[in-house]
């Protein structure tokens, strides 16, 4: 009787620890039911096997793809999958059912999960990108999905424009540079497009690691200095600059340089884009040279030049040694304009003057000299004799634009002609008279 009364005992203990479970049950029933009709990610059950035939589905799937949850109850997962996933996701399934029949996984291990990516049929037909994580529980598959179609776009477009962006790269006849930015290996080459290769002498696996600073500028050659460099591109700006560089054999060589900031591969770092314009500086630098020894003949000529504009009755230019021929300087000259010039020709000259430069105007030089002589006067010597050799410049209408002239002192051969006129007649009259003696 004491054993029967211990038995029913246990029984009522037994009984009242099943209604317990029970209700932790009914409430962990609820609180999935909450989370399952209230979270945007869809779960669902399947049965664990090659047909994946849907058990449950919660509500939101109608939200995420348009379903009814019963217009999927009983029907296969793999019917609405992608005909390329598939080859991806059966294989997958295979494996898993080998290793449980083989007991080399045990189906109730709590650390078995799997993310799977995959892409879904929706209600209407369009395909979306989904992400479910998948967990055994019992014989069947919970999976928690979610969609990742807008992620899935962004990335293909980020993969797209990186393709276009490493085909221009390439293809670039500039030499490109990506650079380390800011650190211990500022100025560090990440990479280097063809055209690095060739401008530089060095090949690609040479050129990564190498420094565009240390190995490759020429100091002093820069526009801007190199810290100058740094300091702007961390700021966000991009910089400009005209810089000299040297090749793998020595020879140095002339680069317009463009850098950018940009984000590489999780780093700080420059796009170099380098023109070489080594040509265009020797031009210049030519053309300088040039400049330079020309402007020492006009400074140091006895001839002046001259442009005046017909247009305006101004000076464009005069030689420096304007000074020293003419007494004024150039400055002096330009602001008198073509009436400070008059002014100080000689009362006999002005009408001469005038109509050379009518004739020139004319263009009836038939027989006529393109140099005109008169007197000029210096302001400390006086009266100078110029040889003045003019031309007119004439638009495409025939229009005056400009007097375009070379002068220079002419007064010591006037001086010395007239001496030697002077001595001839000199010569002449005393020859009559002797002759008159003789006769």
């Amino acid at each position: 009787m004491k054993d029967t009364q211990k038995t029913k005992q246990q029984l009522i203990e037994e009984v009242a620890l099943l209604k317990t479970r029970i209700t932790d049950l009914e409430k962990d029933k609820e609180k999935f039911q909450i989370i399952a009709e209230n979270t945007s990610d869809s779960i669902a059950i399947t049965s664990f096997d090659l047909k994946a035939k849907y058990l449950y589905v919660s509500p939101s799937v109608k939200t995420l793809l348009g379903y009814d949850p019963n217009d999927l109850m009983g029907k296969s997962f793999f019917d609405f999958i992608h005909p390329n996933d598939k080859k991806v996701l059966l294989p997958l399934v295979k494996k898993y059912i080998k290793l449980i029949v083989t007991k080399a996984l045990r189906i109730n291990d709590p650390g078995i999960s799997e993310t799977i990516e995959y892409r879904f049929k929706d209600s209407v037909g369009n395909w979306h990108y989904l992400q479910s994580t998948l967990n055994f529980i019992g014989n069947d598959l919970l999976s928690i999905t979610r969609d990742i179609t807008e992620r899935k776009k962004a990335e293909m477009e980020l993969q797209q424009s990186e393709v276009r962006f490493k085909q221009l790269f390439e293809s670039l006849g500039d030499a490109v540079y990506v650079t380390q930015i800011g650190g211990k290996d500022k100025g560090k080459i990440l990479e280097v497009n063809p055209a690095a290769v060739k401008q530089t002498g060095y090949s690609r696996s040479e050129l990564l690691g190498m420094n565009i600073v240390s190995d490759f500028y020429v100091s002093g050659s820069g526009s801007i200095n190199t810290d100058q460099w740094e300091e702007k591109l961390l700021s966000g700006e991009t910089v400009t600059t005209t810089e000299k560089k040297r090749k793998k054999d020595g020879s140095e060589f002339w680069t317009e340089v463009i850098v950018t900031p940009i984000d590489y591969k999780g780093k700080k770092a420059g796009l170099s884009i380098n023109h070489d314009i080594t040509e265009r500086k020797l031009a210049e630098e030519a053309l300088i040279k040039s400049e330079e020894k020309f402007r020492y003949v006009l400074e140091n000529s006895v001839v002046v030049i001259y442009s005046l504009n017909l247009l305006t009755g101004t000076y464009d230019y005069l030689s420096p040694s304007v000074k020293t021929i003419f007494g004024y300087t150039p400055e002096e000259f330009i602001v008198g304009g073509l009436e400070t010039s008059i002014s100080r020709f000689h009362p006999d000259d002005v009408i001469e003057i005038d109509n050379h430069l009518q004739k020139l105007l004319s263009h009836k030089l038939e027989d006529f000299t393109p140099t005109v002589e008169y007197r000029f006067n210096h302001p400390v010597l006086g009266y100078r004799w110029m040889s003045d050799t003019r031309t007119v410049i004439f638009d495409d209408y025939g229009n005056p634009l400009a007097l375009v002239g070379s002068a220079y002192d002419m007064t010591d051969r006037k001086q010395a002609e007239e001496a030697l006129f002077e001595s001839e007649e000199k010569y002449r009259n005393l020859f009559t008279s002797a002759n008159d003696a003789i006769f």
